[in-house]
């Protein structure tokens, strides 16, 4: 998908509209085209679903909806005006063979359609992820300046900040401060382990949210890890669990929330949409 998604830049008319001597042209058709013709069931359609979408998002299969011409609709478009041959060079591979380890699998595991429906879903994801990471990595290349990440903070430096915010609970003397105090300098105790899975179970009021942080952030410190990832199974949970955090380590930025209910603000297209 990722060989395949910006192949119909090589168009004429592509190549004229990026030098300024011509209007926009979809770019995004031809390699899901060549994707469905090149690939075995399902993964051709799979893969054309991602490729088509990576620009205006995924399009339903067969019916016009959400703004979006249908995939089949597209691909029939773009059937008819078909990559030049001679725009494919020679050691431009995409033999079959690349992808069969996967059909076992998928006729296995994926016959239902939801499950069908959601690795359509990740892959896409993984394709657009991918994209504007190379699209942000071109353009610091090119103005020669980093990328802004937004939270100039280390992991050392957020380390430092909850053991600041964590001070003022020292001397409180109450029976339920006791054990939380336990309770933090017990997950703490093991943040030099070798990486590996780690169970805490503690009651409703023990704690854990800020023990478990700071064991994260003593554990990524010692063996040279970069983030830290929450997984939570319910939204509310999240919102709770996100606030506490940016409290302790005194920094928005320093915290990425990431959920349906989240609202991230205007999209900025900017570089990723070129």
């Amino acid at each position: 998908m990722g060989a395949l998604h910006d192949i119909g830049k090589a168009q004429d008319a592509f190549q004229s509209y990026i030098r300024g001597q011509g209007p926009s042209v979809d770019h995004s058709t031809a390699g899901a085209v060549l994707a469905l013709h090149r690939y075995p069931a399902p993964l051709g359609r799979m893969m054309a679903y991602g490729i088509a979408g990576h620009h205006a998002g995924l399009a339903n299969g067969a019916v016009a909806g959400g703004g979006l011409s249908s995939l089949k609709d597209r691909l029939a478009a773009g059937a008819a005006t078909p990559l030049p041959a001679s725009r494919l060079t020679s050691d431009f591979d995409l033999a079959p063979t690349a992808v069969t380890l996967g059909v076992p699998v998928l006729s296995r595991g994926f016959t239902h359609e939801f499950s069908a429906a959601f690795l359509i879903r990740m892959l896409f994801s993984c394709l657009v992820d991918a994209d504007r990471l190379e699209t942000e990595r071109f353009y610091a290349d090119v103005n020669e300046e980093p990328v802004d990440r937004g939270c100039p903070l280390t992991v050392a430096d957020l380390r430092d900040r909850l053991d600041a915010h964590l001070a003022q609970f020292d001397g409180r003397t109450g029976a339920v401060d006791g054990l939380r105090a336990e309770v933090l300098a017990a997950v703490r105790a093991r943040a030099g382990d070798e990486p590996g899975l780690f169970s805490l179970t503690v009651p409703t009021g023990g704690g854990k949210t800020l023990s478990s942080l700071a064991f994260a952030l003593d554990h990524a410190v010692r063996h040279g890890l970069r983030r830290v990832i929450y997984v939570i199974p319910f939204t509310s949970v999240v919102e709770q669990t996100a606030a506490v955090f940016r409290k302790a380590l005194g920094s928005d930025d320093a915290v990425l929330e990431h959920h349906s209910g989240f609202d991230f603000g205007p999209a900025d297209g900017g570089a990723a949409d070129r």
